[in-house]
């Protein structure tokens, strides 16, 4: 009888062991959400590269400083 008790704790811990080490899933939301934030990196990453090559454009107080310059003086 002890034997067969033996035999089945260490069947039992030999599961446990099997279970502990496995990594818990991810949720399939949580994959679109990792995904997701990825994708907006990139794309933040493009527009950065975009903006940096446009020339700035003029702002309206700039452009009226610029039209009056030296109308004064």
């Amino acid at each position: 009888m002890q034997k067969t008790a033996r035999g089945i704790i260490e069947i039992i811990d030999l599961e446990l062991e099997k279970r502990k080490n496995i990594e818990p899933t991810k949720s399939k939301l949580q994959t679109e959400i990792q995904e997701a934030k990825k994708e907006q990196k990139e794309l933040l990453k493009k527009h950065e590269k975009k903006q940096k090559k446009k020339p700035k454009k003029e702002s309206k107080l700039d452009s009226f400083k610029n039209k009056f310059k030296g109308k004064g003086e």
